[in-house]
């Protein structure tokens, strides 16, 4: 059995920092060779060496793309790590929080492989076998007032949303330099995650591709909003204007390539950027939805992937967030989990009894498998009429020639649409 956790973030420190003490530390390393980082905590400098020690990286079969190395993609890189005196396992993989360790939070940007492979969007100029970012332990990622660039909005309310590192669901081979916010278009507000001044704009007649807008906060940092549709951003929103956090900046669209043609993934792209180069966006978008929003839970059971018939697929809860402080909330949000799969088929798991803040003891994997019926103690079904059993609730597979079943857990089977 493998059990599913929950990661506590760390609280964000309350004193007062400067926009250049807020910044994580971003660096490279080679196996083998370590650094001393010096960040600001809220008690002064906070001074560790890091080591990098090893780099395991693992791979999905892929046969959509032709492009794919060897018909594989990348799933995750395992990276150990030598903090002080404490040795520390991190992932490089799409929505890993980042992980405390001997006094920082350490993050893994991406590594040698999963920047440079031939792709759409290679990461320029990585010299290292992995590139790792930090800030100490009760320290912000970023400025402390940064907004999450979407008003109104649901963590994973869409079916489409990329994150940084993850394969992106298209004809090319993608990993993904943002973030992707599913949306309606016209319909939700986008508004400055951090108020500056507009370096580049889509106006007054659109830029011909996604209508990217792009701001500077006085810190460095840089945050680019593509795709919405132009009518929709404010006339005065040209380059050199100033604007505030949480300014208006028009709403979420399907801009892309010059007209409206995102008919099948509408969404928001942010980006981050300090001195030209992306930043990995993910913890910048993580804290910035916590302080906007008050879910106690946040649900992630992984990226997209291409599967192929026979071939089971796990959803990995592990990556699952909770709300700093708040263990009765994870123990509580640990039974009503959403466990997600790939796009156009959802599958929702409950967590057995037992759980807590850090582990669910009688958690739930899920596995989907291609095939035609669902064969189980419960009886057989086919396609939309197969339900998965999990302890007291029932959940469609959601499909014709789909399996479902529950790989653990009180309750567990499939079973037919009663």
């Amino acid at each position: 059995m493998r059990f599913l956790s929950f990661r506590l973030l760390v609280p964000l420190g309350t004193a007062w920092v400067q926009h250049g003490d807020s910044l994580p530390r971003v660096f490279e390393l080679d196996i083998g060779q370590a650094k001393e980082i010096r960040v600001p905590g809220p008690g002064g400098e906070v001074r560790r060496g890091v080591r990098l020690l090893q780099v395991e990286e693992s791979r999905w079969p892929n046969w959509h793309l032709a492009e794919a190395p060897g018909h594989a993609v990348l799933r995750a890189a395992e990276v150990q790590v030598e903090v002080g005196s404490t040795r520390a396992t991190l992932w490089a993989r799409p929505f890993e929080p980042p992980r405390l360790v001997d006094g920082l939070r350490l993050y893994v940007e991406s590594t040698h492989t999963w920047a440079t492979t031939p792709q759409l969007d290679p990461l320029v100029g990585m010299t290292h076998h992995v590139k790792m970012s930090c800030v100490a332990e009760g320290m912000p990622w970023g400025p402390p007032e940064l907004r999450f660039p979407i008003a109104r909005f649901r963590w994973q309310a869409n079916t489409y949303g990329n994150t940084w590192g993850a394969l992106v669901p298209y004809n090319k081979l993608y990993y993904h330099r943002g973030e992707d916010f599913g949306a309606i278009p016209d319909e939700l507000e986008v508004v400055a995650s951090l108020g500056g001044t507009v370096i580049q704009s889509p106006l007054p007649e659109g830029d011909g591709d996604s209508n990217h807008l792009r701001i500077r906060h006085a810190s460095g940092l840089e945050f680019a909003y593509y795709h919405m549709n132009l009518e929709t951003i404010p006339a005065g929103l040209t380059e050199g204007v100033v604007v505030g956090t949480g300014q208006r900046l028009g709403r979420t669209g399907m801009t892309w390539d010059g007209p409206r043609s995102q008919v099948n993934d509408p969404h928001l792209h942010w980006g981050v950027f300090r001195d030209g180069q992306p930043l990995a966006s993910y913890p910048f978008a993580l804290e910035a939805y916590l302080r906007d929003y008050p879910d106690s839970v946040l649900a992630v059971a992984g990226g997209y992937h291409y599967a192929m018939p026979g071939e089971p697929v796990e959803l990995d809860a592990s990556r699952s967030v909770a709300r700093p402080g708040d263990a009765s909330s994870a123990t509580a949000g640990c039974s009503m989990m959403d466990a997600r799969s790939t796009r156009r088929r959802r599958w929702s798991g409950r967590i057995g009894p037992g759980c807590t803040a850090k582990s669910c003891v009688s958690g739930l994997m899920m596995e989907v498998r291609i095939a035609t019926t669902c064969n189980s103690a419960y009886g057989t079904g086919s396609g939309a009429g197969a339900w998965v059993q999990a302890g007291s609730t029932t959940h469609p597979c959601a499909g014709a020639g789909r399996e479902c079943r529950c790989a653990s857990g009180p309750g567990c089977g499939a079973r037919p649409h009663p």
